[in-house]
Order: C-alpha cells, then sequence, then structure tokens
C-alpha cells in the first residue's frame, strides 16, 4: 500500500470519476440523471471531461463505492450469447495528487480503467430493434478502436 507507506512524507488526493460510452453518448454514470459529459481540450493541451462529477477517494472502500454506484447505472441486456451483456464501453478514470510536505512539489497521474463491450456477431446473438442498433454501435466503435492502436503502433 503505497499511500499508507508515504503518508508521513506525502499528502494524497485521489478523485474518481465513472462515465459509459453508450451509442456514440459519453455519459456520467455517478449522476442519477445520466447527463452527457463533453470532451474539451484545455489550452495546456490536457483533455478534460466537461460536467462529469469527480468523488474524492480516500481509501480503497470509496473507489469501491464509486465502481458500485456506477456499475448500477451502467447499460446491460441479455441476448442470445449472454445473459447480462454490457451495451457500452465503461471508463473508470483516477486522477492522483500527491504533495510533497516538505518541498511542496506536486506529482499529478492519471489512471484509466476501461472495460470494453464485446464484439456481437448479429446472426449468434439474435439481436434484434434496439439490441440490434446497439450491437452495431459497439461494433463500429471497437473498429475504430482498433484502427487507433494499428496507427500508433505503425509510430
Amino acid at each position: 500500500d503505497i499511500i499508507g507507506r508515504e503518508k508521513y512524507r506525502l499528502d494524497f488526493d485521489v478523485k474518481a470519476s465513472m462515465l459509459e460510452l453508450y451509442r456514440n453518448e459519453l455519459v456520467d454514470l455517478l449522476d442519477d440523471t445520466l447527463k452527457k459529459v463533453h470532451i474539451r481540450t484545455d489550452p495546456e493541451g490536457s483533455v478534460q471531461m466537461e460536467n462529469a462529477i469527480e468523488v474524492t477517494c480516500q481509501n480503497e472502500r470509496d473507489i469501491r463505492e464509486v465502481l458500485e454506484q456506477g456499475l448500477r447505472f451502467r447499460k446491460t441486456a441479455e441476448t442470445a450469447m449472454n445473459a447480462e451483456s454490457s451495451r457500452s464501453h465503461l471508463i473508470l478514470s483516477m486522477h492522483i495528487t500527491s504533495t510533497n510536505r516538505e518541498t511542496g512539489q506536486d506529482l499529478t497521474g492519471k489512471l484509466l480503467l476501461i472495460d470494453l463491450a464485446g464484439s456481437e456477431r448479429l446472426k449468434k446473438s439474435l439481436a434484434t430493434g434496439e439490441r440490434q442498433r446497439e450491437a452495431i454501435d459497439i461494433n463500429k466503435s471497437l473498429t475504430a478502436l482498433g484502427d487507433v492502436i494499428e496507427a500508433l503502433t505503425q509510430g
């Protein structure tokens, strides 16, 4: 436990947010109204999630509560292949700042944990109507992600 080991030398600030990419819209899973979140780049070039709720977490239990709250609102549905199929991509974002008590120097980092919805074969999942449109959007977004990863590996 790094925070416990360094608590006499460093102060830590941990903030968590949880978003869902569902049918090409980014939604805040920590907001009961499931408001849309907009991505912006600030003047320094840092990506910001406009309107996203960030919860201050003091310990592992707080982080677990963020996860549980967000998962309650995540879109899932039954298909012929899965009893509970995720219909979206999930993003857990954690911003961590450590402050050296002696020097006052801040170090900041961001940790993103992503749970991608799996690709679906419409014939096997027997998806129709809304489930079919979700599957098509999921497959398109996974293809786009694959293209981005391919481009990044090419240099």
